[in-house]
């Protein structure tokens, strides 16, 4: 048993495992830090456990002052991140934190409050991964999602939003040049959009989506009942999806690295299937699949451990899968049950 405010959802601990191109299959650390003595510990919801979550509807601040959670609790909530009032005076912008930065890098750092909240040391400064997400969809292709990834809290950006594919291909010493490249990568691989590569058609490109839907679309995927296996009725019976998929991954992050040679590191691809915990079994015999709608009143979580994808826990119960959008329970009061 545990109680405490969910103050992290991490997967840093893959990060030496992943910069050498190895693969480990594992699942995702949750930190709960106690609101009488704020000591935070990371605990694992692994396969097969039988898992109860009573969440309570108070919401605390998870902005982090010396690396601590602030855990002030939050009244009014402004928008999906958990952060005080107090803390927002501080903060010289949410953007910011956001990866937006509302300055250029010359001007940096443009006021006290840049430097007072950390903003600057902690998060403009700090040398960023760059990333390409492949997701299988179910409209007969594949959707490309880029990002960027602050090295301090490498790979759990990457990892948690329930990729088919990840694929590292480059690594910038800032915030202002990080976003550069996040722009222009978006906008170098739009030429791909509604044409086909490797069997694949590609749907979108972008730099912000819908996780979800996406999520929904790989489930779909490992349980065989996605409409993409059509595109490849043409392929021989030896090249599978996930192989082609794997190709494509290599060719778009061979073409990242070498237009923007200047941070280019040697990619990495990454197969997620290869990498998160998943009961393929107890997915595909499953008789539906839904998404929990996760609000600020009380509410009980309770089911067996059917896998994760990227911070998505899948929970079977009576023949059904429900997906639990963990970093929706950022700030929250939990008390976790393991059988």
């Amino acid at each position: 048993m545990k109680k405490g405010v969910v103050t992290q959802i991490t997967w840093e601990h893959l990060k030496e495992v992943i910069l050498k191109g190895e693969i480990k299959k594992t699942v995702p650390k949750i930190e709960i830090t106690d609101l009488r003595n704020l000591n935070s510990s990371l605990i694992e919801l692994g396969l097969g456990d039988n898992v109860e979550v009573h969440v309570y509807p108070n919401l605390y601040c998870t902005f982090r002052k010396n690396n601590k959670p602030c855990l002030n609790i939050i009244d009014k909530p402004k928008d999906k991140m958990p952060i005080c009032n107090t803390c927002r005076l501080i903060i010289p912008s949410i953007k910011c934190i956001m990866g937006e930065p509302q300055c250029t890098e010359k001007e940096a750092p443009k006021t006290l409050k840049c430097i007072k909240s950390g903003i600057y040391e902690n998060y403009c400064k700090v040398p960023r991964y760059h990333y390409l997400l492949i997701y299988p969809t179910g409209l007969k292709g594949i959707y490309l999602k880029v990002g960027i990834q602050r090295e301090t809290t490498f790979p759990t950006r990457i990892l948690e939003q329930g990729a088919l594919i990840s694929v590292i291909y480059a690594k910038t010493p800032n915030i202002w040049r990080g976003r550069y490249v996040e722009v222009e990568s978006r906008n170098f691989l739009e030429k791909y959009e509604n044409k086909s590569i490797r069997g694949f058609l590609v749907q979108h490109v972008s730099e912000k989506k819908k996780t979800l839907i996406r999520v929904e679309d790989l489930i779909n995927f490992i349980r065989g009942r996605s409409i993409t296996l059509e595109i490849f009725l043409s392929t021989t019976s030896t090249e599978s999806i996930l192989d082609k998929a794997l190709e494509l991954g290599k060719i778009i992050g061979d073409e990242l690295a070498s237009h923007f040679k200047e941070y280019a590191i040697s990619p990495i691809v990454i197969n997620n299937l290869q990498v998160y915990e998943i009961d393929k079994k107890l997915i595909s015999k499953a008789k539906s699949v839904s998404e929990l709608n996760l609000t600020l009143s009380e509410m009980k979580i309770n089911g067996k451990v059917a896998g994760w994808l990227g911070s998505f826990l899948l929970l079977s119960k009576n023949d059904k899968i429900l997906i639990v959008n963990m970093r929706a329970l950022l700030g929250r009061l939990v008390l976790i049950n393991l059988s």
